[in-house]
């Protein structure tokens, strides 16, 4: 059995993490946990024991002394496991205090990534990975032009998945399909690309036909909710006066129902380049990815790509200037799902065997 050390931080890197660290207790495997930010909430939820909890960093302005890299340190010298898995948090100080530790302490290291070349997160901060885990062909493609060097398996997309509608939201969108025709579900990211990518969604329903058409739930993204701009104004409260203007159009749907569920049954979703983008078309709906400036330089700053590979694919549609909804509504060509890959944590732990083989 193999002494495994596992490290997330926030939704994205929890998501692919996770399920490895459930599937490799399962088969006895000795496993520690170092998770933080607000995926902490998904173990939680799970009921996954977490060794050690970092810090949920919603809400603080500042680090304490000495973290993360002095908290890396000591776990890693402590425990000595024989592979890191780190997931890719944006940002990736978490991870990359625990990659460069084990790196020091010659300790293997695999990456999974959530997201197209999201290994770069860390590379770029000098970790060394000894092997990535990619969504699929065209991943592996980008990390070997990005020159990242590492070895690479595929371990598929978390984003491709079949999602079970509850039956309380079926009963709920049926009753409102008799007064709107169409449901968007528009997610955030960051506070100023949020904002930026509403004021295109809003000029993009004026220019569309019957905009009354068109019903909007809206999902912002948790490490913001309590953010506020630089004149002290909550941003939930300066995204909600700019939602004003739709009136009744803005639906309000209750937390539980979870961001999947509604991406499955709202007819588009629209983000930057979010992974419920992914979600959406893998549930037979159509995904928008709202290619504005701050969103061309999130995505280069992150990863250092120039496009969204999911429009790439041929799998979302992209709006970079405002224009009518109405030829965006359709779903891509099925074909194109052909080469999303469902997200294999099965391929995670084989891929750590290895490297401690």
């Amino acid at each position: 059995m193999a002494k495994i050390f596992c490290v997330s931080n926030n939704q994205g890197g929890t998501n692919v993490v996770l399920p490895v660290v459930k599937l490799a207790r399962t088969r006895r495997h000795d496993v520690f946990v170092a998770a933080g930010g607000v995926g902490l909430e998904s173990y939680d939820s799970e009921h996954v024991f977490v060794n050690h909890r970092g810090l949920n960093m919603k809400g603080l302005t500042a680090r304490p002394e000495g973290w993360p890299s002095q908290t890396a340190s000591g776990l890693l010298r402590g425990e000595r496991p024989d592979v890191v898995l780190l997931g890719q948090s944006s940002p990736p100080d978490w991870e990359v205090n625990f990659g460069l530790w084990a790196n020091a302490l010659n300790i293997p290291v695999m990456t999974v990534n959530d997201f197209w070349a999201g290994a770069s997160r860390l590379q770029k901060e000098k970790v060394k990975p000894n092997l990535i885990g990619v969504l699929d062909e065209y991943d592996q493609t980008l990390c070997q032009k990005l020159g990242n060097g590492a070895h690479t398996t595929i371990t598929g997309n978390p984003g491709v998945k079949q999602v079970t509608i509850p039956t309380g939201l079926k009963v709920g969108f049926a009753e409102l399909r008799q007064q709107f025709t169409y449901f968007i579900l528009f997610v955030g990211t960051g506070p100023e690309e949020t904002t930026e990518e509403l004021v295109l969604l809003l000029e993009c329903l004026e220019l569309t036909p019957e905009p009354g058409r068109f019903g909007l739930i809206t999902r912002f993204h948790p490490k913001y909710s309590g953010a506020k701009n630089e004149r002290g104004k909550p941003w939930a409260d300066v995204w909600a006066e700019m939602l004003k203007t739709l009136g009744d159009r803005c639906i309000r749907i209750g937390e539980p129902y979870t961001i999947d569920e509604l991406s499955a049954v709202c007819d588009v979703t629209c983000s930057a380049f979010s992974t419920v983008n992914t979600t959406a078309v893998c549930n037979g709906r159509s995904a928008i990815s709202f290619w504005t400036e701050m969103a061309r330089e999130s995505l280069s700053s992150q990863v250092g790509l120039d496009h969204v590979p999911l429009v790439a694919l041929g799998c979302a549609h992209q709006i970079h200037q405002p224009e009518s909804l109405t030829p965006f509504l359709m779903p891509c060509d099925p074909e194109n799902l052909r080469k999303l890959i469902p997200y294999n944590p099965e391929r995670v732990l084989a891929g750590m065997l290895e490297l401690v083989a």
